[in-house]
C-alpha cells in the first residue's frame, strides 16, 4: 500500500467530497485492498467474480466472502472511476505521469481527484448500510 500512503503523505487525497477526510480516503483504499489480498484475485483479472482456472479452486468460506465483499465493493465504483481505483489501490502503482512540473501538477490534480472521487463511492458503500440500519424505524404489522 505504498503507492496510496505517498499519495496521503502528499496531501493528495484532499479532493473529493467535503464529507469525508484524507484519511476516511486512506482507510477504505485499506480496506479494498486486504479484500483484495484475501481473496487471492490477480491485478489482471478482467472479470474478478470468474473462477480461477489454474486448478486452486479449492477455497475457504473466508477467501470466498472476501471476493464476494470486493466484486461488490468495487463494482459500486462508477466505471469511470474504476481504473485509477484499481491502479493505486489493487495494483499498488504510483501514478506516471511526464512533462513540465506545471504539467505534472496539473495532470496528478486531476487524476488525484478521480482517484479520490471514486474512493467517495467506497464509503458511501462501505458507510450507508450502516446508517440506513441504525436509522431504520421498527416496522409493525397490522392485525
Amino acid at each position: 500500500m505504498t503507492a496510496i500512503k505517498d499519495l496521503f503523505d502528499g496531501g493528495w487525497l484532499k479532493y473529493g467530497s467535503p464529507r469525508n477526510t484524507p484519511t476516511d480516503r486512506l482507510n477504505i483504499a485499506v480496506r479494498l485492498r486486504n479484500d483484495f489480498d484475501i481473496a487471492g484475485t490477480t491485478a489482471k483479472a478482467t472479470d474478478y467474480a470468474k473462477p480461477r482456472v489454474d486448478g486452486g479452486n479449492v477455497t475457504s468460506s473466508y477467501t470466498m466472502e472476501a471476493l464476494e465483499r470486493f466484486c461488490r465493493a468495487f463494482n459500486s465504483i462508477p466505471p469511470q472511476y474504476r481504473s485509477y481505483v484499481r491502479w493505486i489501490c489493487c495494483e499498488d502503482k504510483p501514478f506516471r505521469i511526464k512533462g513540465s512540473r506545471w504539467d505534472v501538477a496539473r495532470q496528478k490534480t486531476y487524476l488525484a481527484t478521480l482517484l479520490c472521487l471514486g474512493l467517495d463511492e467506497l464509503i458511501k458503500y462501505y458507510i450507508k448500510p450502516h446508517r440506513k440500519q441504525k436509522n431504520r424505524k421498527q416496522l409493525t404489522l397490522w392485525k
